[in-house]
C-alpha cells in the first residue's frame, strides 16, 4: 500500500534527501492523479507520494509510517476545513501540512493556518514550479535548513 520506514528514517538523518516522500490525502481520484503527476513532472530527485481518500485512511497511514510532507484538501468525507487539519496534526504534530482549497477561501485558509497547517493553496495555484517550491520549502521549514542540504 505505502513505502516507509527506511526512506524516511534516512531522510531525517541527511542520508536520503533525494528522496521526498509526500502524503496526498484527497477523495477525489482525478484530482489526486493530477496532483501525483503535477509533483513528479517537476522533482530532479525521485519522489514517493502515497494517497490516503479520507482522514480516517490518513490517521491509519501516518501512525504506521512518517512523510516529510502531507498535502491534503479541505473538502474529505470524514473531515472538513480545519477539523481535517486538527485530526491529522495530532497524528503527525511534527509534520508540515500543505493545504489545497477549492476556491482559496480566506476565512477557510486562515482556520487551516490556526490549525497549523504550513500554508493554503487554491487549486488554481498548484502548477508543479510552484507546487514543488512550497513542498521543498515546508519540508526546509520542518527539518531545518542546514539540515535539508
Amino acid at each position: 500500500m505505502f513505502e516507509c520506514g527506511l526512506f524516511y528514517i534516512r531522510s531525517r538523518r541527511g542520508l536520503n534527501l533525494d528522496l521526498i516522500t509526500i502524503l496526498l490525502v484527497n477523495d477525489n481520484p482525478k484530482a489526486a492523479r493530477e496532483l501525483r503527476e503535477k509533483m513528479k513532472s517537476n522533482r530532479s530527485g525521485p519522489i514517493s507520494v502515497t494517497l490516503a481518500r479520507s482522514v480516517e485512511e490518513a490517521e491509519q497511514t501516518l501512525s504506521e509510517c512518517g512523510f516529510d510532507v502531507i498535502l491534503t484538501d479541505l473538502d474529505l468525507p470524514d473531515g472538513k476545513g480545519a477539523r481535517a487539519i486538527r485530526k491529522i496534526r495530532q497524528v503527525a504534530p511534527k509534520t508540515p501540512v500543505v493545504v489545497i482549497s477549492e476556491v482559496g477561501d480566506s476565512g477557510t485558509c486562515r482556520q487551516a493556518w490556526l490549525e497549523g497547517a504550513y500554508v493554503c493553496l487554491a487549486k488554481n495555484q498548484t502548477d508543479p514550479p510552484a507546487l514543488r517550491r512550497v513542498l521543498d520549502s515546508a519540508i526546509k521549514c520542518a527539518i531545518g535548513f542546514d539540515s535539508y542540504f
